[in-house]
């Protein structure tokens, strides 16, 4: 697989932002330590130039730590996350 990468003896998947879905799980960086997030929804770039704070032509999403829901922060849709391939 051309997008792949293993640590801790995982398998991790590489992955723009803007390909996961609500509810799916990732993480920042691949490892043991590493802290599990969820996608809770996506902004579009037409939504985030509309409220002026980003005019470079991506889109948001929303995320939070799976076991803290009030913790919510947005990563850019050209960011690449990690998921683990089972």
């Amino acid at each position: 697989m051309a997008n792949t990468i293993e640590k801790d003896g995982i398998l991790y998947l590489l992955v723009p932002v803007s390909e996961l879905n609500a509810g799916d799980i990732f993480y920042k960086k691949p490892g043991m330590s590493s802290k599990p997030f969820v996608i809770n929804h996506h902004n579009t770039a037409k939504q985030c130039k509309k409220e002026s704070y980003r005019s470079d032509g991506f889109g948001e999403a929303s995320i939070s730590p799976d076991d803290d829901m009030n913790k919510e922060s947005f990563l850019r849709h050209d960011k690449t996350v990690f998921c683990e391939l089972y």
